[in-house]
Order: C-alpha cells, then sequence, then structure tokens
C-alpha cells in the first residue's frame, strides 16, 4: 500500500519523507543492515542507542551494568552447527530440531544469567520450527518456566515468525534460520525477511544456523555479506560508558563464547546446548561479610547466596581451653547476632567444653567450662543430683525398700509426709478363710479397719427351694444357710401347694401343673408365684355347642363353665332363608365356624358359617344368562341384579327386539331413559360381542357392545361416516369419496375435487387450432395447449417460435433491443472520430415539477452566488468514451438466454458533487480525484433532488458540481455497513459484497437511506460535469425549492418480459362439431355395460392390427417385434421407446390436428399395455386419458385393444368375456390369463348347465359335446371345452380374411394322473372341433411316444399328414425325451414344433401324460415349446365320483383290453 501511495502518478502521490536516525537498536546490530539503506538515506545512530540497557536488579548489578548481554562474551554471534532441516509433523512447515533444542537452552541461559524473560524474543521464519519451541518450553513444569500458557502472562518470553514481527523489537533476540546445505526453499533468502530478522534485536543478538548454508550452498549475497561482517571482530566499541568493551574474535564458530557476568574474563565455549550453564567461572568470592572476612566461596553470581558459615580462625578467649576456632563457632557461642562483628562475639563467648563437678553425694556429671566456672565463682547454684542414690529410702512401719533419687532421698527425710505409700503385695486372711494377695497400705488398712474388706469370691450352691445349682457370692451363701421352707422334690410345681419364701432369683424352665391336670412350661420364679394364685386355664379343648350341637373349642375354663347347659341330640348342618331368625343368644367365648347351607328364595344354595345364621345373608352373587337390553346379546349378571335387567328398558320394545333378532341397533333409535343406572351400565359393557349401528345415512358401522353406552348418553350415533361410496358431482362425473363428505359437498360446506378427465379448448383455440386438450374437470387454471407459433415484433422485423399460448407475450423485442444498442454505439463512434464536443445544456433536462417546466441547468443559474462553467471540450472525448465502454460491454454480457436478457434503456440522469473539503476549488475539480478506497475505487454522487439538495442546508456555504450521469446497469441495495449486518459480519465479506456489484453494475444507489442518498459510479465513470456552483444557505434553499414536487426516474434495470395469457374464454365463433352416428361396421358390447367403456363402440372384425390415425404398415410390424405385451422375447425397454419416438415425431408433424390427436390417443393405448408389467401407476394414467379422450371425441371408437387394457387393470369378468369376442386377443393372453378365460364359465354355471343354455339360445348341437358333459368328474375339462366352442361360434362369424389373419392355435397338452380320461376325452375332442366346424374332418390319430420314435421321423410325418383337418394325439409323450434322446425323440419333437407354426389352421396336435414328467423331459428342451399348448388339468376323482365310477364299473358288460375306461 505505501508502496503504491509513493510511486502513484503525480496527481496522485502521497507526501511522504524518509527517517534517517534511528533509535533502536546499537551501532553494530545496525551496521547489519544500515548498508541496504544506502540508496535511500544514510542512516545514523541516536544518542538513546547508547544509552540502553538490559532492564532488572541482576543485569544493573553485573559487570557491564546492563549494557552488555550478561554471561555471553559477545553480543552478536552466528552460532553455527551441522544440524539438518526436517518437515514438520503437521503441514508443509520445516523443522531442524538441533536449533529448537539450541534456542530454547540458551533462552533457559540467559534468564539464569539476570536477562528478564520479557526482553528475550525467538524468531524463526518458519510456524513448524515455532510450534516446536512453543511445545518444548510449555512441557516446563518446574518453578523455572519460560512460556505460560497463559497469553496475558506478561512474565514470560516472546516467541514469533519473522514475518508476524514486523515493527516489534526485543532486549535480546535468538533467531532460528532452521536450513541447511540441501534447502531449496526461497523463503530465508529474501532480502527482506533477512532485513527484518537483523533489525529486530536492540542489544543482544544470537543467529543459530548450518554452517553448510553459508559456506557450501552459495546463498544469496545478502547472507554472503551478513557472514562476512561477522567473521570479523567489531571495529570499535559502541559503549561510551565502557570505552573498551569490544569482543576481540570473529562473532561466528561452532561454540559459543560464554563467560561470567562478574568476572567477564573467565570465558568457555560451549558446543551443545546441554553446555549452556553456569558453573565455569573458578574465580574466589571476596564479598566482605558481616563477620568482616571475605566469602572464600567459588563465584556463584548471580546468586546473593554468600558463605553462611565463615572458616576463618580466629582464637578462643578460654583460658583453660585455648584453641583456633572457626568463625561461625565463636558466633554460635556466643550471644552476638549475625550482623555483628567477630569482636562483638569474642567478647560474649562462652566455652562450650565439657568438664566434670564433684557433688556432695559422690557423683560427678559433665557440664559447659562456662557453667562449672559460674558455680566455683557461686554465681549459680550447686545443680541437683537426679542419679539413683546408693542408699534406697526403708519404711518405718512395714520396712520395705524404695529406690529413689539424690534429691528425693534428702527431700523425705526432710519431709516425711511426701512419701508414697508402699506398694508392695502382701497375704491378707479375712473371717471368711479366702486368703487374698493386697497392697501392704491396703492390709494396714484393713486392720486398722480404716477401710472395709469384701470377698470377691464366687461359690457354687444348689438352691433350697427348688434345688437347682447357682453361682452366688460369698456373702449370699452365707445369708441362704439359714434359710426355711418347703422344697419342690420332683421338679414340679402343682398350683394349690405352699412352698417356702424366695430364696434367689432362679431362671431355670420347670413344669407348672394346674389343678385341672394341665401342665405349662414357665421359668422356676414365675412357677412359685402361679402356685400361690387361682388362675384360668387356657388350653383349648373340644366341646358341644349347646345350642346347634356342632363339635367346637374353646379355653378349658369356658368349657368348664358350659358344662352344665344342656345339649341338642343332633347336629344343624341345613335351612331355609325363610327359617333364619335370631331365637339363640350368643355365648361368650364359644364360636361356632363349622358350615351351615342355606337355600336362598331364588332357589340358589350358599354355605355360611354357623355362628353368621343369624345375620343378614350376603347379596346372591351367582350369574345368570339374561338377554342385555341395550345390545340384545346374552350376558351374566348377578342373581341380585337380574330382575333389575329385566325392567330395564333403555331402548323402544321394538328396538330390543331387533337387536335380539338382527344384532342391529336401527336409526331411529332412541334411548328411554335419560340416566341409566351405573351397575347395570357396567353390566351390560361385559359383552364382547358387536352391533352394527345404522346411521341417519343408512351405512352401517361396528360398534362394541360396550361403545353402545356412549349413544345412551349423547342420545345419538357420533362421528362422521367413513364409508365410501360414489355419488355425483354437479358437473355430471361420479366420485368415490367417504359419506361424510359427500354429505358436506351436498350442504355446500365443502368440495370434492372431481378426478375425471375431460375435453376442453385452449383458451387460444382460434388461433392455434387446439380445440380438444385433455385436462382435468376440476381444473380451475387456464388451459394452454403449448403448440409453438411464430410471434413478429411490432416492428415487424424479427420473428421467433414462442408458445404464445402457455408463456404468454413478450414485452419487448431482443433484436431491436439489440438494433438500438449497435446503432447508438455506431453513433458514438462517428461522434469519437469527428470529435465533436458536447453542449453543457445537453438532452436539455427540464426537470419535472407538478405544476410547470422550470429550466435548472441553464447558464445564468441566477440563484447561485459563484457559477463556474466547465469546457466541454475537456471530457468530452472521456464522456463518449466511457459511454462506449458501457455499451459494448452490455452487449458482452447478452450471451445469456434469448428470454432472460436486461431492456436496453440507457438513462441520463441529473447528478451533484459535494466539495465538503474547503481546500478543495470548483476550478480544479477532476473527477479522478474523487475516487475513494471505501467504495471499491468508485466515485460517489448524489441524484440532483429536492430531497438531496434540502439535507445539505445545516451548512453555511456548499460548493457543488452539477452535470449528468450515464447509466444503463444501476444496483439498488442496501450499502453493507456497520448498521446492517445482514449483509457485513467483516470487512472481507463485504468487499467481496461490493466488488461483485462492481462487476455485475456500472454504478450503485443506496437503497432505503436517508438524505443525500449515496449513489457511487464505478469506472469507466460515464458522467458529464457541467457546472460548478457556490451556493449560500439561502441559494441552497432556493435552488430545492426549483426541483420540489421532481419525479425521479427509476434506475432499477428491468428485464425482457413474457405477458401471462388471459383467462380462459370459449371463442364465441366456434361451431359444434356434427354428431358422429354408428353403422353395422361397429357395435356396442353388452359385456362391458356399468363400465367407463360403456358409452364406446369397437369394430366388428378385427385383423390383429396395432397402427391407427397416421401409423403405417411399416410402424405395425416394427411395433409387432418391439412390443413385450406383443413379442415376449422382445429386448426390454424396446418398445417404450419406440412409442417415445412416434411421440415426439407426431409433435414435429404436419398433420392436421384430428389425425394428429387420434393418433396420440392411439400411442396412450399402447403406452397403457406396455408399462403394465413395469409401471402400474403410469399404466393407469394413460388408460384413463385414452378413455376420457376417446369419449370425449366425435367418433367414440375404441380399439380392441383398450379390452385388454381394462381387463389387466380392472380383473373384471365382464371384460375377461368380452375380449373373447376376438381371437387376436387371446394370442396376447399370458398363462394366467388364459386359465382364466378357460375358467369363466366355470365361476357362474356348471359347463353341463352352460353347454344346455348355449343349445337352446344359440342353437349348438353336437353329440361329442353331449357325451363330453356325460362323463363324471373333469370340470375343468368340461369348461375347457365350452370355451372352445363359444370361440368357435365368435370365429364363424369373421370373414374369411379375418379368420385366415387371425387363425387360432388349437394344441392342447391333457395333464393328469392314469385313469382320468384323457384317451377318452381326446376322441371326444376331436369330435368337438369337427362339430364347431374349427376343423373339417373329424380325423383321430393316435399313436404312443415310443412307437413314434421306433418307427423314425419319416413314418412321423406320414402320421401327421394322415391327420390333416383333424387331431394328432400322442399318448405319453413325456417319452419322447428330447433332452436326454438327441438321436430319435429330438427330431420327433423339433418337426412338431413346425407342424404347430405351419399347420395351425389344418392340425391340433393333443399331448397327453403326467404333469411332472412333461414338465421335466418334454417343455424343458425348448422354453417357447409350453406355450404352443394349452394345458388342460384333469383333476382327481373325489370320493362321491369315486362312488358313481364304481356303479357306471359294474354297469359296464366288459371292457377290452388296452381300452381305457371313460
Amino acid at each position: 500500500m505505501f508502496e503504491r501511495l509513493i510511486t502513484a502518478p503525480n496527481d496522485h502521490k502521497a507526501p511522504s519523507s524518509v527517517l534517517s536516525v534511528q533509535r533502536r537498536m546499537r551501532k553494530d546490530v545496525c551496521d547489519l543492515t544500515r548498508e541496504y539503506y544506502a540508496e535511500i538515506t544514510s542512516i545514523e545512530d541516536h544518542e538513546t542507542c547508547w544509552t540502553k540497557k538490559i532492564p532488572g536488579s541482576i543485569a544493573s548489578g553485573s559487570f557491564y551494568k546492563g549494557r552488555e548481554v550478561p554471561g555471553v562474551a559477545s553480543h552478536i554471534y552466528l552460532w553455527t552447527h551441522s544440524g539438518s532441516q526436517g518437515k514438520a509433523e503437521v503441514g508443509l512447515s520445516k523443522i531442524n530440531r538441533q536449533e529448537a533444542d539450541m534456542a530454547v537452552w540458551l533462552a533457559y541461559y540467559l534468564v539464569d544469567c539476570g536477562v528478564p524473560k520479557p526482553s528475550i524474543v525467538i524468531l524463526t521464519p518458519y510456524k513448524g520450527q515455532l510450534m516446536l519451541m512453543r511445545k518444548q518450553l510449555l512441557s516446563d513444569q518446574s518453578q523455572s518456566w519460560l512460556l505460560s500458557h497463559n497469553p496475558s502472562d506478561a512474565d514470560q518470553i516472546r516467541l514469533s515468525t519473522v514475518d508476524r514481527f514486523q515493527g516489534d523489537e526485543g532486549d535480546v533476540v535468538i533467531a532460528s534460520l532452521v536450513v541447511d546445505e540441501h534447502s531449496r526453499t526461497p523463503f530465508v533468502k529474501l532480502q527482506n525477511r533477512m532485513i527484518v530478522l537483523l533489525s529486530r534485536a536492540r542489544l543482544g543478538m544470537y543467529i543459530l544456523g548450518n554452517t553448510g548454508y553459508f559456506e557450501n550452498s552459495r546463498p544469496e549475497k545478502h547472507w554472503q555479506r551478513t557472514f562476512e561482517i561477522l567473521q570479523e571482530p567489531p571495529a570499535v566499541s559502541d559503549s561510551k560508558a565502557v570505552p573498551n568493551v569490544c569482543f576481540p574474535k570473529a562473532r561466528v564458530g561452532p561454540a559459543l563464547p560464554l563467560c561470567c557476568g562478574q568476572h567477564p574474563t573467565n570465558s568457555f565455549g560451549a558446543e551443545k546446548a546441554t553446555e549452556l550453564k553456569r558453573g565455569f567461572c573458578k574465580a574466589i568470592c571476596e564479598e566482605k561479610l558481616s563477620c568482616g572476612h571475605s566469602c572464600n566461596l567459588q563465584c556463584h553470581w548471580p546468586e546473593r547466596k554468600h558463605n553462611k558459615n565463615c572458616q576463618a580462625l580466629v582464637s578462643s578467649p578460654c583460658l583453660r581451653h585455648q584453641a583456633d576456632l572457626p568463625c561461625h563457632e565463636i558466633f554460635t557461642n556466643s550471644q552476638a547476632s549475625s550482623d555483628d562483628l567477630i569482636d562483638v562475639a569474642l567478647s560474649s563467648y562462652r566455652c562450650p567444653v565439657k568438664v566434670k563437678l564433684l557433688l556432695p553425694c559422690s557423683h560427678e556429671p559433665e557440664m559447659a567450662c562456662a557453667e562449672e566456672e559460674e558455680i566455683q565463682n557461686g554465681s549459680r547454684p550447686m545443680p541437683r543430683c537426679d542419679k539413683t542414690s546408693h542408699t534406697p529410702y526403708v519404711y518405718p512401719d512395714c520396712k520395705h525398700t524404695r529406690e529413689v533419687t539424690c534429691y528425693f532421698l534428702a527431700e523425705y527425710k526432710r519431709e516425711p509426709s511426701k512419701v508414697p505409700k508402699c506398694e508392695h503385695l502382701v497375704e491378707y486372711l479375712p473371717d471368711c478363710g479366702h486368703c487374698i494377695s493386697v497392697k501392704c497400705s491396703f492390709k494396714s488398712a484393713y486392720l486398722r479397719s480404716a477401710a472395709q474388706f469384701v470377698c470377691p469370691q464366687k461359690l457354687d450352691i444348689d438352691l433350697p427351694r427348688c434345688g437347682h445349682p447357682a453361682k452366688v457370692s460369698c456373702a449370699e451363701e452365707q445369708s441362704l444357710r439359714s434359710w426355711t421352707g418347703g422344697r419342690c422334690g420332683d421338679g414340679m410345681v402343682r398350683e394349690g401347694e405352699a412352698y417356702g419364701p424366695l430364696d434367689h432369683v432362679c431362671d431355670k424352665i420347670v413344669t407348672f401343673v394346674r389343678r385341672c391336670g394341665h401342665e405349662e412350661k414357665v421359668k422356676c420364679g414365675k412357677a412359685f408365684d402361679l402356685a400361690n394364685v387361682r388362675s384360668h386355664c387356657k388350653e383349648t379343648v373340644p366341646i358341644t355347642h349347646p345350642h346347634c350341637g356342632h363339635e367346637c373349642k374353646t379355653a378349658c375354663h369356658q368349657s368348664q363353665e358350659y358344662a352344665h347347659l344342656p345339649r341338642p341330640q343332633g347336629s344343624v348342618d341345613s335351612l331355609e332363608e325363610a327359617a333364619l331368625h335370631g331365637s339363640s343368644q350368643q355365648l361368650p367365648g364359644l364360636t361356632c365356624t363349622a358350615e351351615v347351607l342355606v337355600k336362598r328364595k331364588c332357589g340358589h344354595e350358599i354355605r355360611v358359617k354357623c355362628h353368621l345364621k343369624t345375620s343378614p345373608l350376603p347379596l346372591c352373587k351367582e350369574t345368570c344368562a339374561v338377554f342385555s337390553p341395550m345390545c340384545g346379546h346374552e350376558v351374566f349378571v348377578p342373581c341380585h341384579q337380574l330382575d333389575d335387567m329385566r325392567r330395564w328398558q333403555c331402548w323402544e320394545p321394538e328396538v330390543v327386539a331387533h337387536l335380539q333378532k338382527h344384532a342391529e341397533l336401527p336409526a331411529h333409535a332412541k334411548p328411554q331413559e335419560l340416566s341409566s343406572p351405573q351397575e347395570l351400565l357396567n353390566v351390560a359393557k361385559t359383552c364382547k360381542k358387536a352391533v352394527k349401528v345404522t346411521r341417519a345415512c343408512g351405512h352401517h358401522v361396528d360398534y362394541d357392545c360396550k361403545e353402545l353406552t356412549k349413544i345412551l348418553k349423547d342420545g345419538t350415533v357420533k362421528g362422521q361416516c367413513y364409508e365410501k361410496v360414489e355419488k355425483p358431482l354437479r358437473c355430471g362425473h361420479m366420485a368415490k369419496a367417504k359419506c361424510y363428505e359427500h354429505q358436506k359437498y351436498q350442504d355446500g360446506k365443502d368440495n370434492i375435487k372431481c378426478t375425471e378427465k375431460a375435453i376442453r379448448p385452449c383458451w387460444n383455440s382460434s388461433t392455434c387450432g387446439s380445440s380438444r386438450l385433455m385436462v382435468q374437470c376440476a381444473s380451475t387454471s387456464k388451459i394452454c395447449c403449448g403448440t409453438e407459433s411464430t410471434w413478429r415484433c411490432p416492428a415487424d422485423r424479427h420473428s421467433y417460435q414462442l408458445k404464445l399460448c402457455k408463456d404468454g407475450t413478450p414485452s419487448a423485442c431482443p433484436g431491436c433491443q439489440q438494433d438500438t444498442a449497435n446503432a447508438q454505439i455506431q453513433e458514438i463512434t462517428r461522434a469519437l472520430q469527428t470529435d465533436v464536443p458536447l453542449d453543457c445544456e445537453l438532452n436539455p433536462c427540464f426537470l419535472e415539477t407538478t405544476t410547470t417546466k422550470v429550466p435548472f441547468f441553464s447558464k445564468s443559474m441566477c440563484f447561485a452566488e459563484e457559477v463556474h462553467n466547465f469546457d466541454p471540450a475537456s471530457f468530452s472525448t472521456e464522456f463518449r468514451s466511457a459511454q462506449l465502454e458501457l455499451l459494448q460491454a452490455f452487449q458482452e454480457k447478452e450471451d445469456q438466454k434469448l428470454w432472460d436478457r436486461q431492456l436496453f434503456e440507457p438513462k441520463l440522469i441529473p447528478v451533484f458533487c459535494c466539495l465538503k473539503n474547503q481546500k478543495q476549488s470548483i476550478q480544479g475539480f477532476s473527477l479522478r480525484k474523487q475516487v475513494r478506497a471505501d467504495t471499491l475505487d468508485g466515485i460517489q454522487v448524489h441524484r440532483l433532488t429536492h430531497g438531496n439538495l434540502k439535507a445539505l442546508e445545516d451548512a453555511e456555504e456548499t460548493q457543488l458540481v452539477v452535470g449528468y450521469l450515464y447509466t444503463l446497469r444501476c444496483c439498488h441495495e442496501f450499502w453493507p455497513n456497520e448498521s446492517n449486518q445482514k449483509n457485513q459480519k467483516n470487512q472481507k465479506k463485504k468487499k467481496a459484497l461490493v466488488q461483485s456489484w462492481r462487476q455485475s453494475f456500472d454504478c450503485f444507489e443506496e437503497k432505503a437511506a436517508k438524505a443525500p442518498r449515496r449513489l457511487v459510479v464505478w469506472p469507466p465513470f460515464a458522467i458529464y460535469m457541467t457546472h460548478g456552483l457556490k451556493l449560500s444557505k439561502a441559494s441552497l434553499r432556493k435552488a430545492a425549492s426549483l426541483l420540489e414536487g421532481q419525479r425521479n426516474v427509476d434506475l432499477v434495470p428491468l428485464q425482457i418480459t413474457l405477458a401471462k395469457p388471459p383467462f380462459p374464454v370459449q371463442p364465441a365463433s366456434a361451431a359444434p362439431e356434427p354428431a358422429w352416428e354408428a353403422d353395422d361396421r361397429y357395435l356396442h358390447l353388452e359385456e362391458l355395460q356399468d363400465t367407463p367403456a360403456a358409452e364406446l363402440v369397437f369394430p366388428t372384425e378385427w385383423s390383429g392390427s396395432l397402427i391407427s390415425g397416421d401409423l403405417t404398415e411399416r410402424h405395425d410390424s416394427e411395433l409387432k417385434q418391439k412390443l413385450s405385451f406383443i413379442n415376449k422375447a422382445a429386448t426390454p425397454f424396446a418398445g417404450k421407446n419406440l412409442l417415445d419416438q412416434l411421440a415426439k415425431s407426431l409433435e414435429v408433424s404436419g398433420s392436421t390436428t384430428s389425425s394428429k390427436g387420434a393418433t396420440s390417443n392411439h400411442l396412450d393405448l399402447l403406452f397403457a399395455l406396455e408399462l403394465y408389467n413395469t409401471d402400474s401407476e403410469r399404466s393407469k394414467e394413460y388408460l384413463e386419458k385414452y378413455l376420457a379422450c376417446t369419449k370425449a371425441s366425435a367418433r367414440p371408437e375404441a380399439h380392441p385393444l383398450l379390452l385388454l387394457a381394462m381387463y389387466r387393470n380392472t380383473k373384471s369378468q365382464n371384460m375377461l368375456e368380452a375380449l373373447q369376442r376376438y381371437p387376436a386377443l387371446e394370442a396376447l393372453l399370458n398363462h394366467e390369463e388364459k386359465a382364466q378365460v378357460e375358467g369363466v364359465a366355470a365361476s357362474a354355471l356348471e359347463p353341463a348347465e352352460m353347454w344346455e343354455e348355449m343349445k337352446e339360445t344359440k342353437g349348438c348341437c353336437s353329440e361329442a359335446m353331449d357325451k363330453l358333459m356325460a362323463l363324471t368328474g373333469i370340470k375343468k375339462v368340461k369348461a375347457t371345452a365350452v370355451a372352445l366352442y363359444k370361440s368357435a361360434l365368435q370365429f364363424k362369424k369373421m370373414s374369411p380374411e379375418m379368420q385366415k389373419a387371425n387363425a387360432m392355435a388349437l394344441n392342447y397338452c391333457f395333464l393328469g394322473n392314469p385313469g382320468t380320461g384323457k384317451t377318452t376325452v381326446a376322441r371326444l375332442f376331436a369330435a368337438v372341433l369337427h362339430d364347431s366346424q374349427l376343423r373339417s374332418q373329424n380325423v383321430f390319430q393316435e399313436c404312443g411316444a415310443q412307437k413314434v420314435k421306433d418307427d423314425g421321423i419319416d413314418e412321423f410325418r406320414k402320421l401327421a399328414q394322415a391327420a390333416m383337418d383333424g387331431v394328432l394325439f400322442i399318448d405319453e409323450a413325456y417319452d419322447l425325451d428330447p433332452l436326454g434322446d438327441k438321436f430319435k425323440g429330438a427330431p420327433i419333437v423339433n418337426e412338431l414344433v413346425t407342424l404347430t407354426e405351419n399347420e395351425r389352421d389344418r392340425l391340433t396336435v393333443i399331448l397327453a401324460g403326467y404333469e411332472d414328467d412333461m414338465n421335466n423331459k418334454f417343455f424343458a428342451y425348448n422354453t417357447g415349446l409350453k406355450s404352443r399348448f394349452h394345458e388342460v388339468i384333469f383333476e382327481d376323482f373325489d370320493e362321491a365320483e369315486l362312488s358313481q365310477r364304481l356303479g357306471e364299473d359294474v354297469a359296464m358288460p366288459f371292457v377290452t383290453s388296452g381300452q381305457e375306461r371313460p
């Protein structure tokens, strides 16, 4: 950006100046890049460069006071190595692991030497190297970490790539170049990047690089120059404070010169990263300690941890123990503090040497020399002796001794009261005689009676009353010796006997015997208590109840109370409910639980407890069957609700009777009771059956019986009837819908959409000729045919093929628009060539107002204080060139679709530009100077409108430049800014949006903005400025009033549109077509009554042709070859593709409308048949379209193929019978359809009945048919024969030509088990074929398959020739076995296939055999072989048919050998 501003042309060049004094770095750091600015300026060093220092107390306390990097001898050094460049783990960036280690260890070393963390910067050109070093630094979890996980932490080093560090700086810079001698990337080689890298350091810079990159790979000249500078020592020092600071060696090498920060002459060369550590300085620290001696430790800078244990020798002041002691020991044994001098410590020194002192007790303890001296001087008392006395203390009374110290022995003699009591154990003998050991002091107390002795002994004794053993104390045993009373001798305690008083609480279990003799186990003490009182015996005993005679149980004492009451003779076990009464009184404590049978009044029996028989009986719960009045079904109710259910009248009596008889609730049923008992409803709900409920519409709905309660509650059947019904609509068509939908339709509350098709004309049929279009009957939209017509433009110069009926008329002609643009291009080109200047009053712009026309642009501009007229010649060429460029760009963009082009509407609108900067003069106005970067190099102007001028009235004086803007495409949108976040999420998106506008439009007018609304014009700036105005507030207000009421030109570009056609209107001139009447060539099929084809007629004869309308014989043969429903072996989709081609060719053909419609309608029928097996839904649509078009046509003639299509879509039996009128249709049926044709008669009448009906109605006569019908069983065979005869009757109605074209294939395969009559039926079939005139002779040639093979192919041909015009019958045909017998059987079968095809109108071949054998041996030979024969199944006889056959066999007198029974 800066480069473009400086190097721009003079008109746009920005003012600039060059800095020549640098204030960042020291002199020799700047020398590395100083020469690259020589062409621009000569860079000088400011005085501040001489005073910069590394911050921090440690660096300030170093030898160079922070001016030099502490710990490194040179502040600039290229530390070389042999490490190789590698690929980063992620992405395509580069890394150098050896350099990463060197940079990280160097950073740790510099911080350890006192450089603050924020003063260190690590730079690298590669992001991969940056991430590698960052990972190593972040992995440090110790207290000495350099890089924090928190980016906002100020106390950490900085890492960055070179490009991101532009404009920034650091005290000490560590640069990792990464590259090696094999590097080919230009990334590091760029001179600009090297200058940035070498100019970031203020005081120190250390470059890490591979030696080979500078020596072997011939780097760029700028890097080579840097390498040369660093190979020489610096010329002079740049430190005025320390002028002699200068590293005297080359500043390049494999060993980084380290030095001590306090002793710079002590150095060390570090070749490896791990060698970057302090400790190499061997100088002795001479710092003075507080005691006055030197530290004398090895150099430990920058740590201030001096020697705490001074080892300087000092003479001891003790006269008894003379010695030289370390200084720190003097302080340890003195009262001086660590900050005092050694003399203070000596003055208060106390000698710690141990000496012995002789005490009066003859003991000699050790103590310090200073303490012993104080005792001798009398300043300290004699210490007490805590050693054991040589003589023990003797108690005066008991003479026992006690070991004590010398000190306590003297104390006890001086004060005897302090002597402890004697603790020795002695023997004591009490009065009870139990000897025990006690303390000597306790025995003295007992003897003096000062304390009472209690004997602790426990004794085992037998208790005197019960004799049970017990453990008692010595004192209790002495008291029991005096106990008197009765004893229990046998271990039992008896009620009423007297025993002695309580002697001891005994918990033993004993037997307590009552007076009644019952025994009870209780505790011994409780038993003696019970013996003295009278208690009730609660033992349960049996007793006969005094009232009922039942045996029951009660307590022993109760039985004794009731023993005197009388008892009945026997027990009472059954009672009548009427005999129950409360005659007897209950006996307390005596309850009879025996069950008594009570017979209820209703006849049911119940068993109750005897003591409850006098209480009211519970309700009878026995279930009884009864008809529910609610649903009429039998339900089961409790006996006590039976009468209530019978009396319940929920419906009218006749409704209930109807329910019971028919299980149906009629529609007129109404509830009889407003509220039914809930208990009865609950019973009625238990019915699990269903009831048919008749709705008001007459339809039935099945209700579960429990759901009838809703009808009882609501009084009517709620809900809508969903029964599907078919009713006529207002349009006359029938429609299937739900019953409630039809009801709403009749009431006018809803609408039912008709799904039928209808024939209607196109709205423009008078022009296009499309009067018969198939549309939905319910369609309300306009009916358009889609036919292309020729449209000519209003100027009658261009014409186009358009679907005018469907799409409408164009609003403009694109050709005329192109001509107008070309003409304007030519006009402007001529003007440029002749160089004619523009007039200042171009397009003399009289702006319209609401009242009159006021000329705004004029040479006078009388309302302005100052008017400047611009010279037209100065920008005429520029304006016309811009016009020409816009027109050419417009023509180039017109490569889009013809009817999607923009209208060519060039607009010339008045605009103004406001000069807000007073320094800008109108005379020096230039459009190019108004270009603004925020509009993507556009010029911002405003429309010359009342609102825009009024918005400028706040200014005291306004300068305006007015003129015209020529535009072809103007964008009218919201400008993306801070208040419109919809189009601006960031500046990048904003720029992309405006860029897209600039590529598509030549100007932009801001939408819905406050005045003055901006109008941005982009190159080529088709603006023509005419006047410059200087206006005051008043004149600006007057100028705005001239524009009041102005109608602005809409700048939004318009597209060529198609005017939609009007709503369909039937042309008034349309005349009805004459009615068509059918003749004898057509017939109505009675089988089609009540079907959609009932109104159609069919041809009386049909040869099997597939063509209609414009289709030719060539089309007929091609259709029969490719349509799959005609030719089963056709290629898949070949038929559909052919129909698609015919439909497309029909659209572009020049046929008449009626002929084209007939052909298209016939193709719909062929589509319906072809798509039946692949797309049934589309097949049905095509069929419906064909039916609708045919019924709506003037000639409602249908093709016979319609019968096949309708049968396959409806499976109707009527259709099946109808299609049998055309034998050619039967050839198109598949195997299942043919079987259904044969079984049509069987589904309605028995074959014999059908044959009798044919004889009566159609005069048929055949003795063979009569015999066939008289045979037992074989119902399917008879049905096939009847169907054959019916087909023969239809076939006879055809002309000879039609019969030849529709020759019937009358070949059969009889399949069945032995004895089912296959041979007999074959003979009868030959006669039936002759009687029906399908064969001219009654010929029947019979042979076996094995004999045919044995005779050979020639004999078989003779046999077939003899059977011509008749029947050839081959029994056990599976023996031909063409698969297994290639030499005999296969030739016979091949000849048989030829005969069935070439002689189908003269020869009938009947094969017979077992079904499995025929399929596996015969038909498996050729997949098409089975389709040539109609299968006829001979079913096995059932039990009744076998009985009938048995009777026939008994009646038959004789059957010859080899003849099959019929």
